[in-house]
């Protein structure tokens, strides 16, 4: 019991992968505890429904929202299951059983998970789809109802003991993948951008690659979306750019680093932010 951790908000999930249920060895399970004001309550023990020996259900965790996502890297050929919190019953549900579309016995599957909206990483570090043990992640999304994998992501080229998917996390549009076995078990990480496809201004082009390559004032608030799709002029949020934002960036004139008014994130509140305010007047597009 607490191989494996997550929390979000009020609802905490605890893996416990060598539990012992209905007489088999290590099938495993997770735990949901639920703060009520007071205290941490459990409200419910998870497990798979097609639960055997040795599956190690509970080895990772993750959840986002009313969405639970759980590894079982033991199953044959690896797996994850997805739960949801039924709002009618308040009861945690298997919804679907992730597998990859290539999985093999002892690839590792499930062995680290990650969770963000309708967008699932699950890795597999002992994979042998780059080179013997390199590793392999997989990205699963939410698709009318429906949990599909959508890419499988694999290390640069290197040494055969990259474990590539040892752990995996998720925030905004970025992925970043951690390979403890790279540069002769020195370890390492990769980061990937644009896995979640948000693409706000339609250019055909992921926001987080707008931003990467669209220097300081590609998102001068770093808030993960491209100032093309914001109106970071409108300084009280009115919805419009006018008197009381212009009087907002004179009182914020000067050397004033992070803030807002500093438009093209130079540190320092002045006359191109103030051309580029008025360059913006009137209703925010």
């Amino acid at each position: 019991f607490g191989i494996s951790v997550d929390v979000s908000g009020d609802v905490a999930l605890i893996g416990a992968h060598g539990v012992n249920d209905d007489g088999a060895n290590n099938t495993g399970s997770a735990y949901v505890f639920r703060f009520d004001g007071a205290r941490w309550v459990q409200e419910q023990k998870l497990t798979a429904s097609d639960a055997t020996a040795q599956d190690l259900f509970g080895t990772a965790v993750a959840l986002g929202g009313d969405l639970a996502l759980i590894g079982a890297q033991g199953d044959i050929p690896g797996s994850a299951y997805v739960f949801e919190l039924d709002p009618k019953t308040s009861r945690w549900v298997e919804v679907q059983k992730l597998v990859a579309s290539d999985g093999e016995l002892g690839n590792e599957f499930g062995d680290s998970v990650a969770l963000q909206g309708s967008t699932a990483l699950i890795g597999a570090w002992a994979s042998d789809a780059a080179g013997i043990n390199q590793g392999a992640s997989y990205v699963f999304r939410l698709v009318g109802g429906t949990w599909v994998e959508q890419q499988q992501l694999l290390p640069a080229p290197g040494p055969s003991t990259a474990s590539f998917g040892r752990s995996v996390s998720l925030s905004g549009d970025v992925a970043l993948i951690g390979a403890n076995g790279e540069a002769a078990l020195a370890g390492g990480a990769y980061m990937y951008t644009g896995l979640m496809g948000l693409d706000c201004n339609a250019n055909g082009r992921a926001d987080a690659c707008d931003i990467f390559f669209g220097g300081a004032r590609a998102d001068a608030n770093g808030n993960g979306i491209p100032d093309t799709c914001e109106c970071p002029w409108d300084l009280d949020g009115s919805g419009t750019v006018g008197i009381t934002d212009l009087l907002a960036l004179l009182g914020a004139w000067g050397p004033n680093p992070g803030h807002p008014a500093d438009f093209d994130g130079d540190g320092v509140v002045g006359i191109i932010d103030f051309l580029d305010l008025l360059a913006n007047w009137g209703p925010c597009p």
